[in-house]
């Protein structure tokens, strides 16, 4: 997995202290990136990483505009089609 900001590294850390498990770290495709992709139990965790220095004029998630989310959903819908026909299941 190749990490391309601190700010990945600290959020992934963090999730793993709170009993997630990394499945792949910076997940690409035609339709953007996903971050961190992680299991919480039978739950896949899908995580985009927001570093920002101030939240003096938005929050890091106040970022994800509406174009971002829907390309992290259809980045996600790859991801789980893949996953699927690859494992038969996650």
């Amino acid at each position: 997995m190749t990490e391309r900001h601190w700010s990945e590294t600290v959020a992934r850390n963090r999730l793993k202290q709170q009993g997630l498990r990394l499945l792949e770290g910076n997940y690409n495709t035609c339709f953007g990136e996903i971050d961190l992709i992680m299991t919480d139990g039978d739950n896949v965790v899908l995580v985009e990483v927001r570093q920002r220095t101030s939240s003096w004029f938005e929050t890091p998630a106040e970022t994800v505009n509406k174009q971002k989310r829907q390309r992290l959903q259809k980045a996600a819908a790859h991801y789980l089609q893949r996953s699927y026909w690859d494992n038969g299941a996650l």
